[in-house]
């Protein structure tokens, strides 16, 4: 990217044509941004500001030495004494991004903003959190103003990552064919870097540092595209980055409800070298890395583009219970081919009569094939789901549901309440929702290697209904926050 006085020049790919100008100063005059006022600064000889630099110093050796207490005190002295102290709310701007506290990181850089109105980091940093936050209008501004600053040197994968972002953007101002071109000029370049980038520690790096930041950017089709294309570039020579990328792939595949590009993808990798970040030290079975496929899908709200990959998975190999177990509770959750639920989940706990999910799954087909109690035919759904409660540690509010549904339909009605009590008191304990959450971040950035979603949103999809449906059944009203 080129600036040259204040005008962002936007190359077209075409060799010969002339660059299309985006007047920066014009554009961010036509979205009504003003530049604040610098605020007054304390007299060099005045006791504040001596007071200021003192705590600045303090702020700095705290930090250096790892204090982080010592050092946002200190800082925070630096900014009260002297308000117009750019060096003490950079400090503390940096620090509030060490301790990720988004809220103080965000206040401290937008003083170093109005202080320092074109410092192209604190420009970066602001545009950054803007984009984060779903910002976009706030976000353009910055990226024109980062435009108009100096230009900095960057490495050619950071260069793209801004082209994107303000091309993405460009159509907030009636610029979508500039914006578009844009855009076309740094997919190429990043497409071109995906096939030669070397695949050293370094290069691993910066890609999972890209593929994040365009993932969170809006810019998960371009990152889609990058991670295949390195994927297949023969660079990867360490299985752990194979895994990595494929893993990549497979996630956003399953965002965009795309199970036929995941197919395609694992049907074109080597069937000796399958992959995922979590399973990369030895190559897994075909049927395995379906598997994995279908519960990324389903995990992200893809149940139909989960039940197909299951569906192959089960083809290649009829005894993996997994994939049993999960596509048959799918197609019986669903209401959909009930007789091939049912045959699915009898086989898969024969297979593992003993893991609490597969108990879950049959005794929920129980209860739909009015099978409540022990018969001559087997164990009922009372039985089963009593033994998948005490396998999980009464800890599954799903699985107490589904108890409590059968203690119902059985008559035991206070046992049933009971059931549904505990569940509902579960999914309604902040300690259960904060352990939730926290293994979904462990997903997205151990089994995944790529945050798609935040963990909350994900903790709402495992259970997205329970909460409500529970209520109902206990008619319980929602407590008011006020």
């Amino acid at each position: 990217m080129m600036c040259v006085s204040g005008v962002l020049l936007l190359p077209f790919l075409c060799g010969g044509v002339v660059p299309a100008e985006i007047d920066a100063s014009a554009l961010l005059d036509r979205m009504g941004f003003t530049a604040s006022d610098v605020p007054s600064r304390a007299l060099w000889s005045s006791q504040a500001h001596v007071r200021s630099v003192r705590a600045l110093i303090a702020g700095r050796e705290a930090h250096y030495a790892g204090d982080l207490q010592q050092s946002f005190a200190a800082y925070r002295q630096a900014v009260k004494a002297d308000p117009a102290n750019e060096a003490a709310w950079l400090g503390l701007a940096r620090l509030a991004g060490e301790a990720k506290d988004r809220g103080l990181e965000l206040e401290a850089w937008r003083h170093r903003l109005v202080l320092c109105p074109t410092d192209t980091e604190a420009i970066a940093v602001a545009a950054e959190l803007a984009m984060f936050d779903g910002r976009n209008r706030d976000a353009l501004i910055l990226l024109l103003r980062r435009a108009k600053a100096d230009p900095v040197e960057l490495d050619p994968i950071a260069e793209v990552r801004w082209d994107l972002a303000l091309g993405f953007r460009l159509p907030l101002v009636d610029e979508s064919e500039a914006g578009q071109a844009l855009v076309d000029n740094a997919r190429t370049r990043l497409m071109d870097l995906a096939i030669t980038s070397p695949g050293d520690r370094s290069a691993r790096n910066r890609w999972a540092w890209i593929l994040q930041r365009l993932v969170m950017e809006n810019a998960r089709e371009v990152a889609r595209d990058a991670a295949e294309a390195r994927l297949a570039s023969g660079q990867l020579t360490h299985p752990a980055d194979r895994g990595r990328f494929t893993s990549a792939c497979i996630v956003m595949d399953a965002l965009d409800g795309d199970a036929a590009r995941t197919a395609s993808l694992i049907r074109s990798l080597p069937d000796d070298d399958l992959r995922l970040r979590l399973h990369f030290r030895q190559p897994m079975q075909p049927a395995e890395m379906w598997l994995n496929a279908g519960i990324m899908h389903s995990s992200l709200g893809n149940k139909q583009g989960g039940m197909d990959l299951l569906e192959e998975a089960i083809r290649l190999d009829s005894q993996l219970p997994m994939a049993l177990n999960n596509l048959g509770y799918m197609l019986l959750e669903q209401g959909i081919d009930q007789d091939r639920a049912a045959e699915l989940i009898e086989h898969a706990y024969e297979l593992e009569p003993e893991d609490a999910g597969t108990l879950d799954s049959l005794g929920l087909l129980r209860i739909r094939q009015g099978r409540l109690e022990d018969d001559d035919l087997g164990r009922g759904a009372i039985d089963l789901l009593r033994e998948a409660v005490r396998l999980s540690d009464n800890l599954d509010p799903i699985i107490l549901e589904h108890l409590g549904d059968a203690e119902e339909a059985a008559g035991q009605h206070e046992a049933a309440r009971r059931s549904w009590r505990q569940a509902l008191a579960l999914l309604t304990h902040p300690g259960f929702q904060k352990d939730k959450i926290r293994t979904w971040d462990v997903v997205q950035t151990g089994d995944w290697g790529i945050r798609v979603r935040p963990s909350s949103e994900l903790y709402d999809l495992e259970f997205g209904g329970a909460t409500e449906r529970l209520r109902g059944r206990l008619g319980v009203v929602e407590e008011s926050s006020n």
